[in-house]
């Protein structure tokens, strides 16, 4: 079972798990930008959870099959084509040889997935195959690639559910659950009560490591001494700029850690996108 790039789309990866417990190794965690579509589309075919998905940036890929398969793609709202005629998403998509798929663009959100019945067989590196600029040999999809899926753990093709209900309602609240960073403290009362209360907007630099917030917050904290880091950290620079770490992050860092984004929020922030309006909730 294989498929072959035929047209990359704007930033196209392999996503996992990502390497977990590795940042004391200063390796970056990468992984899923969203982890509960990563799980659905996995669970439509009967997968782990943790098995190799396709993670498609706003507009996809073209691909073409060369045996029969199964796979799910996953979104909050997206244009797929099949052979040209448009198909559903959030379901098990049964595939002939020589089809070709293409993921047009995704309407609602950031990312969509696709999901391989088995799991993609490509370098496993500290336990994962998450593609990252400083670790992978490849960055990005990119034309010409062909992937081989390895379908050897499978034991029926029939294990697969045909239909997963997605719940997409929390993905419309515009609330972002925090917890203070190790930082939060040492803001005056002003810049806590702005960094709480206010509106922020998303702006266009969004990357795989880190979404930056439009404007700014007044402030005197200094930079501090290099420091852990993780994905949902929000840090705050000396012009006053938040940014939100996100999965190719660094692992370390010396700008103040103000916030930090709850595990499940995360997949929420991730899908919002550019222009859309932020508000951080303080869990206590």
């Amino acid at each position: 079972m294989s498929f072959s790039v035929i047209r990359s789309g704007t930033y196209d990866t392999l996503q996992d798990k990502g390497r977990q417990l590795m940042a004391g190794a200063g390796i970056p965690q990468s992984g899923a930008m969203d982890t509960y579509l990563t799980g659905i589309a996995n669970l439509l075919l009967g997968n782990t959870p943790d098995d190799t998905c396709l993670e498609v940036f706003c507009f996809g890929p073209r691909l073409r099959f060369y045996q029969p398969m199964r796979i799910a793609i996953t979104a909050l709202d997206a244009n797929v084509y099949l052979n040209r005629e448009k198909v559903a998403i959030n379901k098990v998509i049964r595939l002939d040889e020589e089809d070709e798929l293409h993921i047009e663009q995704v309407v609602q959100g950031n990312f969509a997935y696709v999901a391989f019945l088995g799991d993609i067989d490509t370098a496993l590196i500290a336990g994962s195959r998450a593609f990252h600029s400083s670790i992978t040999h490849h960055q990005r999809l990119e034309k010409g690639m062909h992937f081989p899926i390895d379908q050897s753990a499978i034991t029926t093709l029939d294990r697969s559910h045909s239909n997963i209900r997605i719940d997409t309602n929390g993905y419309t609240s515009n609330y972002i659950s925090v917890f203070k960073g190790p930082e939060f403290n040492k803001l005056s009362a002003d810049a806590q009560y702005q960094l709480l209360h206010n509106e922020w907007q998303l702006s266009g630099n969004m990357t795989r490591m880190g979404f930056q917030l439009k404007d700014r917050i007044h402030h005197e904290l200094d930079d501090i001494l290099t420091a852990p880091v993780f994905p949902g950290t929000v840090q705050l620079n000396h012009a006053g700029d938040l940014m939100v770490l996100m999965k190719d992050a660094q692992t370390t860092g010396g700008y103040p850690r103000v916030l930090q984004i709850m595990e499940e929020d995360l997949n929420r922030f991730a899908q919002k996108q550019a222009g859309s309006p932020i508000r951080f909730e303080l869990v206590t």
